[in-house]
């Protein structure tokens, strides 16, 4: 699981290659847009948590994912629909978050 950069973005649906996967789109640090495949979401103390990988390494086994959390938004231009997110930089709340992800599922593995 990887840590990265604040983003806003919307949430979007897509059924053709990703099957049931919603996809998330991030701008990256040059402005180039990366599109990612949202595994799974937690809630816990009023924020949500996805877990997410980036959809061209959907079927990379060693692939790592990473996972967002949700933000009081500071863009005015988002709307009440909206969400921003960013990637969790803390490693205590990175911890907390994939024990989350963790809990009764043995599908992900943490590597600390």
């Amino acid at each position: 699981m990887s840590k990265d950069d604040k983003h806003d973005h919307d949430i979007d649906e897509e059924d053709d290659d990703l099957d049931e996967y919603e996809t998330i789109s991030i701008l990256d640090e040059d402005g180039e847009e990366v599109e990612f495949a949202i595994l799974d979401a937690k809630e816990k103390d009023g924020v949500t948590y996805l877990l997410v990988l980036e959809v061209e390494d959907l079927d990379d086994d060693d692939a790592e994912a990473s996972i967002l959390h949700s933000v009081k938004p500071d863009d005015e231009e988002l709307t009440e629909d909206e969400v921003a997110f960013e990637f969790v930089e803390d490693e205590d709340e990175f911890n907390q978050a994939a024990a989350l992800f963790q809990e009764g599922n043995d599908e992900y593995e943490l590597e600390k």
